[in-house]
């Protein structure tokens, strides 16, 4: 299937067509509950969400390995109180918390895993001695990131972004180009058992590049 969220703002927001958003909206809709990733200042981690304005904070990606805390746990203390759940990670995210789960016993016919093409997470030491590196070059405070920020250079570019104390904004690609360098990618994705046809998760999410000339009309 290839979907678009109809609301243009919260189709900005999103990375690309606001999929796992509208996913992640409908099961609070029923009063079920989300986990996915999100920015907790500057650290990038995991966590539960039960309303619209929490799902927010999970839109776009963050392109380095996410903290999970505590959330396959909670994950586990919602589904024995039969609440409807959406998992949104990494395949290897999707995989551990169904492997976790498989252990208890728990009832999961409540729980929708979601799972997005992985390219490979960044180790979180290489993000955090980015973020210091670009702070003494421009010897300011970090306020905030996008690590692909659609809003200034539209869906089919990947630059970053970042904004200073001072005010001053970068826009640039050093950490781009370290990603699509592969240098910068956790040794364990190297030999990742998830790319494959057969997948993990319930859903599969991907970027559909080409829809364009393959569907000109949906485009």
């Amino acid at each position: 299937y290839a979907l678009r969220l109809k609301n243009h703002e919260e189709r900005m927001n999103s990375q690309s067509g606001g999929a796992s958003y509208s996913f992640g909206e409908h099961i609070l809709k029923e009063d079920g509950i989300v986990y996915g990733c999100f920015y907790d200042g500057l650290n990038v981690a995991h966590t539960r969400i039960e309303n619209i304005e929490q799902l927010h904070r999970t839109q776009g990606s963050k392109y380095v390995q996410s903290q999970l805390g505590q959330c396959y746990n909670q994950v586990l203390a919602d589904l024995r109180k039969s609440k409807k759940v959406l998992f949104t990670g990494t395949p290897c995210q999707c995989a551990g918390l169904l492997t976790f789960l498989a252990s208890t016993n728990v009832d999961i016919s409540n729980l929708i895993t979601c799972e997005f093409i992985c390219h490979g997470v960044p180790s979180p030491q290489v993000y955090r001695d980015y973020l210091a590196f670009m702070e003494n070059k421009h010897g300011s405070l970090i306020l905030n990131i996008n690590l692909r920020d659609k809003k200034a250079v539209g869906w089919q570019r990947h630059l970053e972004s970042i904004t200073f104390a001072d005010g001053k904004k970068y826009i640039g690609r050093i950490y781009v180009d370290l990603f699509y360098s592969n240098l910068t990618l956790r040794r364990s994705c190297e030999q990742c058992r998830f790319t494959k046809v057969e997948r993990v998760a319930d859903i599969t999410v991907a970027d559909c590049w080409g829809i364009e000339k393959s569907r000109p009309e949906l485009w």
